[in-house]
């Protein structure tokens, strides 16, 4: 999707979702609201506005591949420097909700997948594969 595509009427912030949302539906992840949230509707999920685990705040997106989160996704608005957010991206990776740790991949207690957009084309089309589960399968 063109970035003129998106209404001028969005916040900043909320024009990249509408992008990554696009760029993931392409990559073949189903994106859900966590408030609709079914992680048996797609092998790939991506769920938005995710609440961590107090004091980690809230991810912009929460990946899951077979049910279990693999992965978060932190989304800036167009033009914000990525540089200095990394820690706001590893802090959800660290900060899973104790009902989501019990069936999450992680790698030393965190999640393996972490990325960080403000742009179409920040995340790399081989983060979003049209196979969810290979990219898993890789870190295993």
């Amino acid at each position: 999707m063109d970035p003129q595509e998106v209404s001028a009427d969005l916040a900043a912030e909320q024009r990249a979702r509408v992008l990554i949302d696009r760029q993931l539906t392409d990559a073949g992840w189903v994106v859900q609201s966590r408030h609709a949230l079914n992680l048996f509707a797609a092998p790939g999920v991506a769920v938005r506005e995710v609440v961590m685990a107090a004091g980690h705040g809230r991810a912009d997106y929460l990946l899951y591949v077979d049910q279990m989160a693999v992965g978060v996704v932190e989304a800036k608005p167009e033009g914000k420097t990525l540089s200095g957010v990394e820690w706001q991206s590893a802090m959800y990776a660290d900060g899973l909700p104790s009902d989501v740790r019990l069936k999450a991949l992680t790698v030393d207690g965190r999640l393996p997948f972490v990325f960080e957009a403000c742009r179409p084309n920040d995340m790399p089309p081989t983060t979003l594969c049209i196979d969810p589960l290979s990219r898993v399968s890789s870190a295993l």
